[in-house]
């Protein structure tokens, strides 16, 4: 793992690094509820329309507007812990050909959409580090002096993609959740009846609010469970990416 990630606090000795620090910070949000947010939507609404129900097409689930895919609550999780959910993409279930098979299907795809994500960007971070530029690779250098322009954007592009990987595994933890608004929550709903069923999503904003309370003290705490093992995975597959990377540069 390279030490440039494994002291962030170093960017917060001078201004260079302050900047490079916040910068990749708000890329790694922007990109995640412009970008990554809204493909998670999608591919699930293709598998919802691929299981048998077409509304979803024409309810505009097809759309990456991230206003479809985000309300003020799974957008603020983002900004604050670093983990965000997504609207429910709303089907009707009597009209899949397997209702059960497809709920797991829906439930799989949106975990797994967050997952590849933070491999591809796991990767990224990897094949950035490798590249011979800016003090990048040097473990001893740190933005602890004044960075060239370029330098700057270097740092900053490279701590976006790491902020990303940390949230789209964070994303990928938390949609095991079996609660709607969560991608576990369509297997919930093909257990229990419809009343049930109805009484959740009537609810679904109040559930979003305590899943954020969830999200805001087991993530806020930096020696956690959660965020030890996420680091932990994501040194994992940045050291095995970063092997192969190696063998062929």
């Amino acid at each position: 793992m390279y030490r440039i990630i494994m002291n962030l606090d170093f960017y917060l000795e001078n201004r260079n690094g302050t900047i490079c620090l916040f910068i990749g910070m708000v890329l790694a949000m922007a990109v995640f509820v412009f970008l990554v947010g809204p493909v998670h939507n999608l591919v699930k609404a293709k598998v919802v329309k691929l299981c048998g129900d077409d509304w979803v097409e024409e309810a505009g689930y097809f759309s990456l507007n991230p206003a479809n895919s985000f309300h003020w609550i799974g957008a603020f999780s983002v900004l604050l812990v670093f983990m965000g959910f997504t609207k429910r993409v709303r089907y009707r279930k009597r009209y899949l050909d397997r209702p059960f098979l497809g709920a797991v299907m829906i439930s799989v795809s949106g975990i797994l959409t967050y997952f590849l994500c933070f491999l591809f960007f796991a990767f990224l971070v990897s094949l950035l580090g490798s590249v011979n530029s800016y003090g990048m690779t040097n473990p001893s250098v740190m933005p602890e002096t004044e960075l060239p322009f370029w330098g700057c954007v270097f740092h900053a592009v490279f701590l976006a993609v790491f902020f990303l990987t940390r949230i789209c595994l964070y994303s990928a933890f938390f949609n095991l959740i079996p609660l709607a608004p969560m991608d576990m929550g369509e297997l919930l709903f093909a257990f229990i009846g419809k009343h049930w069923s109805e009484q959740i999503k009537k609810n679904e904003m109040l559930i979003s609010v305590g899943l954020f309370l969830l999200a805001f003290l087991s993530l806020g705490l930096p020696n956690s469970f959660i965020v030890q093992t996420s680091l932990d995975i994501i040194t994992f597959f940045q050291n095995g990416f970063s092997f192969i990377i190696n063998i062929f540069i």
